[in-house]
């Protein structure tokens, strides 16, 4: 099942947040935002990176999800998917790595 236009996505949410850091030196990279996307590739929220490479954000629990980060400051664009998280379920961790481009 996936998000489509008039879901109610009003419900249960769960807070997904992690890490984003570059793939080669495991450093933190910040200044960029990470966006939260449907499997129909439509955006629903974004959130910024804060100085220490953390993010969070909240998104409906019972649907698959995609996080993004553009591609900007010297990274190639980074798309990982996540499987429906369970109702109920209060946080999710999902660390993000970036590659040079």
């Amino acid at each position: 099942d996936t998000l489509g236009k008039g879901d109610d996505v009003s419900g249960d949410r769960v807070q997904v947040f992690g890490s984003v850091t570059d793939s080669a030196t495991g450093k933190p990279v910040y200044e960029c935002m990470v966006e939260h996307y449907d499997l129909n590739g439509k955006r629903w929220s974004v959130t910024t990176v804060n100085s220490d490479g953390r993010y969070a954000l909240f998104i409906p629990t019972g649907y698959p999800f995609e996080l993004r980060v553009a591609q900007e400051n010297g990274y190639r664009e980074m798309r990982k998917q996540g499987k429906a998280i369970p109702t109920g379920t209060k946080e999710f961790q999902m660390d993000l790595q970036l590659q040079a481009q």
